[in-house]
């Protein structure tokens, strides 16, 4: 019953009920996300989207107390979904670079043109 009471709270914008039901959420989220990337400090950017996503979406949202770990879970699973395509698409881009060479920092062109034209 008190997470119902700290979800009305938190939908009529009481930031601290809904910091209360973050620190509720957030071992049970990140665990689950850590266990899809294998990786802490991804699990811990997407656990921070997930309650950002929550939070701006949280007047409009038609939760009923009960179902609000399943609608954080929901809200999480699209994040891990989105970074899983921004990850393809990165992957993607990397395949599509010339093989073979290294590539240089674009300090070290520089100061690698100034020492030719000495």
């Amino acid at each position: 019953m008190e997470h119902e009471q700290l979800l009305q709270r938190a939908r009529a914008g009481e930031r601290e009920a809904f910091g209360q039901l973050i620190e509720y959420y957030w071992p049970y989220i990140f665990r689950w996300l850590h266990g899809c990337t294998g990786t802490a400090a991804v699990a811990e950017d997407l656990s921070q989207e997930t309650f950002l996503r929550a939070w701006a979406s949280l007047p409009d949202a038609n939760v009923p107390g009960p179902g609000l770990r399943s609608w954080l879970f929901r809200i999480a699973a699209n994040a891990l979904v989105d970074w899983r395509r921004r990850q393809t698409a990165q992957q993607r881009i990397l395949r599509c670079l010339p093989t073979g060479r290294v590539m240089k920092e674009p300090a070290a062109v520089v100061a690698g043109r100034e020492f030719q034209q000495k």
